[in-house]
């Protein structure tokens, strides 16, 4: 945050006071620990005045927590009402391996873990997100009032750019070694 970033996403989340816990690190006193320096990039290397930075670092840094974790997902309901809460962040490959399932992000206790997260976050009017393996996954989601979603990766589009390459220049590569 001191180098500028907007916010933060934690992952791996274990449970509400967990969740709690690195609330805390984000925000500065009445809400929260984090420590207090007042000339770093986020304020203007000093030429904010720190009350004003601190309350602006307070009301616009962006915090959200993952649902990767068995206990984090018994705890949804209360990691949802978390003050200052305003994303929660489901990664479906680890909710698949926590469940058993491991890479089965479309199977029914996949999609029910993202349905009580779901229900939770429009209990509490909290936002969440989703990392869609494909368009109907996103579209499963946004049915279930997803917001947020993180599609093209930066890795996918490497992909595609040495699947483009490989496509482009069959003669330079060997191909069935895949």
């Amino acid at each position: 945050l001191e180098a500028g970033a907007g916010g933060v996403l934690f992952s791996m989340i274990r449970d509400a006071d967990h969740a709690e816990e690195a609330m805390q690190w984000v925000k500065f006193k009445p809400r929260g620990n984090r420590g207090l320096f007042g000339a770093n990039r986020d304020a203007r290397y000093g030429l904010l005045h720190v009350k004003k930075y601190v309350a602006k670092a307070n009301a616009e840094s962006l915090v959200g927590m993952q649902i990767e974790t068995e206990a984090a997902l018994d705890d949804v309901e209360k990691i949802a009402q978390i003050p200052d809460l305003d994303l929660v962040f489901v990664g479906p490959y680890d909710l698949s391996q926590v469940l058993g399932v491991t890479g089965e992000v479309d199977h029914p206790l996949v999609w029910d873990a993202i349905s009580k997260v779901s229900a939770a976050c429009k209990a509490s009017g909290v936002a969440w997100g989703v990392v869609p393996k494909d368009d109907d996954y996103a579209k499963r989601a946004m049915d279930l009032g997803c917001q947020m979603f993180l599609a093209g990766h930066d890795f996918a589009v490497i992909h595609s750019g040495i699947k483009a390459t490989l496509q482009a220049y069959p003669s330079l590569f060997d191909t069935t070694s895949n």
